[in-house]
């Protein structure tokens, strides 16, 4: 049994609609009919393209559904976002798998209702390789032109097309490693930042964060009289490091969202 799952919006270039394949279809309506718990517990072995559909459409109240869809959504775009950018140099390859991370987000999480969501929904994979191919060119040009900034641009279309038209490189705003480095060090930025962040993440998750970028806690330690977060949660340094990167992606997200509210503010006030 299963329930009838509502149909994309996005069109094709002939003007049809993109339609999910059948076996995506089959589990959301069966996933769909689900007791919470169950649902939970399938979320890790789902379809990526399921993943994209549960995400789109969470409620703010589930907490729970929404920490396990946005966890299995981040570790498939960076997954299938580092099969192509082998070959690239380790900081390069990180950087580039970020930005895209960072975009996709952006679509499915804040911009769930954008119909250039549902391709995820059509082809996951497909929709991570085109935007990190795009991203990859991107940082081939300005390399081979000498320029040290570089965005991921929109030269190519969700399957990975490129859209014959002429784009300028610039630099991007997308928040990396540097700038939550000064946004981190920053007392009143950062008393905001992690603020901003409470109601994405679970209590002590952010806890760990805060233990970790502004108390300098290290993540394990040799001395038995230092304390350590391994030492406070009793947990290994890879079940720590999760935590921290879920708070981080949330400062990232939330750092990306300030941006554009000033920038929009300030668009209306050249408007008036």
């Amino acid at each position: 049994m299963s329930v009838l799952v509502e149909p994309l919006t996005m069109l094709r270039p002939d003007g049809r609609p993109y339609e999910r394949l059948p076996h995506v279809e089959t589990q959301l309506g069966r996933m769909l009919l689900l007791p919470q718990p169950e649902r939970l517990a399938e979320m890790p072995d789902a379809y990526s393209e399921t993943v994209a559909y549960f995400i789109r459409r969470r409620k703010h109240a589930d907490e729970q559904l929404f920490e396990v869809v946005f966890r299995e959504v981040c570790k498939r775009i960076t997954g299938a976002g580092r099969r192509h950018v082998r070959g690239l140099p380790k900081i390069a390859a990180q950087e580039i798998v970020d930005k895209v991370e960072i975009q996709i987000l952006e679509l499915l999480v804040k911009n769930s209702a954008d119909p250039a969501g549902d391709f995820f929904e059509v082809g996951f994979a497909q929709g991570v390789e085109g935007r990190t191919r795009n991203a990859k060119r991107g940082y081939k040009r300005s390399t081979m032109g000498g320029r040290r900034g570089w965005i991921v641009t929109d030269e190519t279309d969700e399957v990975g097309d490129e859209i014959e038209r002429p784009i300028e490189l610039v630099a991007d705003d997308a928040p990396g490693p540097d700038d939550m480095t000064i946004a981190i060090k920053n007392e009143e930025l950062r008393r905001e930042l992690f603020e901003g962040v409470k109601p994405r993440v679970k209590p002590m998750y952010l806890e760990a964060a805060i233990l970790f970028y502004v108390e300098n806690w290290p993540i394990r330690s040799k001395d038995p009289d230092t304390a350590s977060l391994e030492r406070r949660y009793g947990l290994t340094e890879s079940q720590i490091r999760y935590r921290i990167d879920v708070v981080e992606k949330a400062m990232r997200a939330w750092l990306v969202e300030r941006a554009e509210a000033r920038r929009a503010c300030a668009a209306k006030g050249n408007m008036l």
